[in-house]
């Protein structure tokens, strides 16, 4: 609940006080953007933390999810403790989720080649968040994070 807190009163100048580099904050704000002026748009958020049992998953899965907006774009992001985690790493790493995961994979890959730039977003992500190259090119856009 404290994250869910934090992220939802974030706010422009809070995403330019992070520790991540200047490129990564030139991509979370704008240099149009009011200081002060939320940094995610709170559409819907669904609490299956702190709900009761009749509203709960029957699978046992535990979270918060959000619909958010920004820059003119929908996003879901979801908050989940770390036990939930290793509950679906547990249900998860049987055959059906390798097909599963394979299925979703080819998915984002077609959309990738469709839409140019939702493959870019998907490299960027990877690299800031696991650690991956810090250089890519993607089509007509080199990107190097210094």
């Amino acid at each position: 609940m404290e994250v869910f807190d934090i992220l939802h009163g974030l706010t422009n100048s809070d995403a330019k006080k992070t520790i991540l580099p200047d490129s990564v904050v030139c991509l979370l704000t704008e240099k149009h953007d009011e200081p002060e002026a939320p940094l995610f748009g709170f559409i819907e958020t669904k609490d299956y933390l702190n709900c009761t049992e009749g509203e709960r998953k029957r699978s046992g899965w535990r979270a918060i999810k959000s619909v958010v907006t920004w820059r003119d774009r929908l996003f879901e992001i979801q908050l989940q403790p770390l036990g939930n985690y290793y509950l679906e790493l547990d249900h998860m790493s049987g055959p059906s989720h390798r097909s599963f995961k394979l299925r979703r994979d080819s998915i984002r890959n077609k959309i990738s080649d469709m839409v140019p730039l939702y493959g870019f977003y998907q490299e960027l992500l990877k690299s800031l968040f696991l650690g991956g190259p810090s250089s890519f090119d993607k089509g007509k856009i080199s990107v190097v994070v210094k």
